[in-house]
C-alpha cells in the first residue's frame, strides 16, 4: 500500500562509570550515547486512549546499543579523552489497541552501524541503517489495523514513523552529538531517510523522503538524575508526480522526560506532546500524546 495512503487518513485518528559525570543520567532522546566501554539494553511501554476507539493504546518496544569497537586502550577510556567507536544500533517497536477495538502488530526492525568519537563530555557519531519489512508477514490491512499504525506514528510525534509505517523499507542516515558536563547536558539528533514502498499486492509507488531534527538539554542536579525536555521536527517529501500527495508536510512535537540512574541500571518518564495537525495540539479533543516508560541495563 502506498505511503500516501497510510498519510491520508493521519485525521483519523536510557550510565553508569567510574567519573561522576559518566556515571550521571544521561538525557533521553530516543538514541541515547552509549557511554564509553559499555553496551546498552532498553525496553519501552507506550500508552494513550484513544477517544476514537474507546481503546487503549499500548506500544511496547526493545532498543539495544552494543559497541563493536573502541580504538582507546583501557586507561584511556577511564581517563575521559575521546576517541574512534563503532556502534551497532537496533530498533523495534510492536503497536496494539485493546477495548472496543482490540489489534496487535509488531513493526519493522531496526539495525544500524555508527562511526564518531565519545568521550567523558563529549559525542558525535554518524550511520547508516535499515528496516526490514517485517510487516509484510501480515496479511490484514483493515482500516482499524491501519488506524492501529498510524496511531503507533502519532505517539512518538512522527520522529520513528520508520519502525511502524507498514509495508515498507527505510534507508536512514542518522548522526547525533552531545555535550555533558556535571550539571547539564545538551544535544541533538538528525536523520535522512528514504523510505521506499514494498507493498505485498500491486505495483510499488514513489518512495518518500524524511528529514528529522530533535533537540534536547537536561539538568542534571544529582548525577542519578536528569530532568529535561526535547523539541523535534520531521518534515515529510513526497517524490511522485502528477496525482500524488503534494507538497510537504511537517510535525513538531515536545518531551519533558525524568531519567533516574540506578547502579547500570535505569528508568526514565517521558511525555510525547504533537503541537500541530493532524495529530495536535496533545491534549485536544480527539488529538494524540502518549506516556512511555522505558528502563533497561548499561554493560
Amino acid at each position: 500500500m502506498r505511503y500516501a495512503h497510510h498519510l491520508g487518513l493521519f485525521g483519523l485518528v536510557m550510565a553508569c562509570g567510574i567519573f561522576p559525570t559518566l556515571a550521571s543520567a544521561q538525557p533521553s532522546t530516543g538514541e541515547a550515547p552509549t557511554r564509553p566501554g559499555q553496551h546498552r539494553v532498553s525496553g519501552e511501554f507506550d500508552f494513550y486512549h484513544s477517544g476514537v476507539y474507546s481503546s487503549a493504546f499500548l506500544g511496547p518496544a526493545i532498543y539495544a546499543r552494543f559497541r563493536l569497537y573502541d580504538a582507546r586502550a583501557g586507561m584511556a577510556v577511564l581517563s575521559g579523552e575521546n576517541g574512534f567507536v563503532v556502534d551497532l544500533d537496533a530498533a523495534w517497536r510492536g503497536v496494539g489497541l485493546v477495548g472496543d477495538v482490540s489489534e496487535f502488530r509488531m513493526g519493522n526492525p531496526f539495525v544500524g552501524l555508527r562511526i564518531g568519537t565519545d568521550g567523558e563530555a563529549f559525542t558525535a557519531r554518524a550511520g547508516l541503517g535499515v528496516t526490514l519489512p517485517l510487516t509484510n508477514a501480515y496479511d490484514d490491512m483493515s482500516f482499524d489495523v491501519l488506524a492501529l499504525y498510524l496511531v503507533g506514528i502519532g505517539t512518538h510525534g512522527v520522529w520513528d514513523l520508520e519502525l511502524v509505517t507498514p509495508q515498507t523499507v527505510a534507508l536512514m542516515l542518522t548522526g547525533d552529538t552531545q555535550l555533558r558536563s556535571s550539571m547539564f547536558m545538551a544535544g541533538g539528533d538528525a536523520g535522512f531517510t528514504t523510505l521506499f514502498s514494498v507493498p505485498r499486492d500491486g505495483p510499488a509507488g514513489d518512495p518518500d523522503l524524511v528529514l528529522k531534527l530533535g533537540v534536547y538539554g537536561a539538568v542534571t542536579p544529582i548525577p542519578q538524575l536528569a530532568v529535561g525536555l526535547r523539541f523535534q521536527m520531521v518534515t515529510l517529501i513526497n517524490t511522485g508526480g502528477v496525482g500524488a500527495r503534494s507538497g510537504e508536510e511537517g510535525y513538531l512535537a515536545l518531551a519533558p522526560f525524568v531519567r533516574v540512574l540506578l547502579g547500570p541500571a535505569f528508568a526514565e518518564l517521558r511525555l510525547w506532546m504533537n503541537l500541530d495537525d493532524p495529530y495536535g495540539f496533545a491534549f485536544d479533543e480527539g488529538k494524540f500524546w502518549s506516556l512511555a516508560l522505558s528502563g533497561g541495563i548499561n554493560f
